[in-house]
């Protein structure tokens, strides 16, 4: 095999490399997607300020 034959395995070899590295990332991502929405706070007033 040639230098550029030499050169296209490794580059071909480097490319799954690169691949398979970046799908064991991906499985170890934590989904962080927001689940159901949170209502609305609302404002206590303590008895003693009620008029």
């Amino acid at each position: 095999m040639g230098e550029v034959g030499k050169g296209i395995t490794a580059f071909k070899k480097g490319v799954k490399e690169t691949t398979e590295e970046q799908d064991r990332e991906a499985a170890q991502l934590r989904d962080v997607t927001p689940g159901a929405p949170v209502p609305p706070v609302t404002p206590v007033t303590p008895e003693k300020d009620k008029i």
